[in-house]
């Protein structure tokens, strides 16, 4: 498995290289390079300045990062990006390196996921390859708007650690990190794609005859809701005099 993993991993950051070598701003497109870029760049220099990430009041009605909520700041990965790759000067190339953890983060799930139905291998890598490399991962969340590939990215882990505890197979421990890596990658549009996998999942999986796997399930989907009113609510508090 871990072989096929590195495999896949190879062949997403080759086809993930390729578009960049043809076009340096491939990856800078749109709200990339006008908003979120820039903003995640200024999020990880307050860090290492020792100030405190939430608010940067130098930056006005844009500096208020809890309320925006589309930057990230609950999400360990995507700071340590913040502070490291996007304090890079040569911002073409930070962002390439951003994205392409994201494709081989989304490549991986992807395979894993898919020998979690039964998949074999090579289909199963296939899968991988395709779903990060596809037209509207690459041509768009990729290049424009890169909150809304980092919650794609986690999104096949909810699903299986969603499935591996409704069949008594798993821990919900795992499923509530995946839960939180994926609501707080700053795409508000998570919150009902986590909600989806869950339905199914409880779906497929569901026995009266064994409802303590659902309890468990429903527990999981009720405390990542909570990340999500913790993450989102000061979003929709702040909308009547934000923009």
């Amino acid at each position: 498995v871990l072989v096929n993993l590195q495999h896949t991993a190879q062949r997403v950051v080759v086809a993930g290289l390729l578009p960049f070598l043809g076009d340096r701003r491939f990856y800078l497109a749109d709200d990339n390079i006008v908003s979120w870029m820039p903003t995640a760049r200024r999020i990880g220099e307050l860090l290492l300045n020792g100030e405190s990430h939430l608010m940067d009041p130098d930056m006005w009605w844009a500096g208020n990062f809890v309320a925006s909520a589309r930057y990230g700041i609950w999400n360990p990965l995507i700071l340590g990006l913040d502070v490291t790759v996007l304090q890079l000067d040569n911002f073409a190339v930070a962002m390439l390196i951003v994205t392409l953890v994201y494709l081989t983060i989304l490549a991986s799930g992807t395979y894993l996921l898919a020998l979690e139905y039964g998949a074999k291998r090579w289909l199963a890598a296939l899968a991988g390859l395709v779903v990060s490399t596809g037209g509207w991962t690459l041509w768009m969340d990729a290049t424009w708007w890169t909150p809304q590939l980092t919650s794609l990215a986690f999104t096949p882990y909810v699903w299986i650690a969603a499935r591996r505890v409704a069949r008594g197979a798993g821990s919900p421990i795992w499923l509530l990190l995946a839960g939180w890596m994926c609501i707080t990658a700053g795409n508000p549009y998570s919150n009902l794609v986590v909600l989806v996998v869950f339905i199914a999942v409880a779906a497929e999986f569901f026995d009266r005859q064994n409802l303590r796997n659902m309890y468990v399930l429903g527990a999981s989907l009720v405390s990542i809701g909570l990340v999500a009113l913790f993450v989102y609510l000061p979003f929709r508090i702040t909308a009547p005099v934000g923009w």
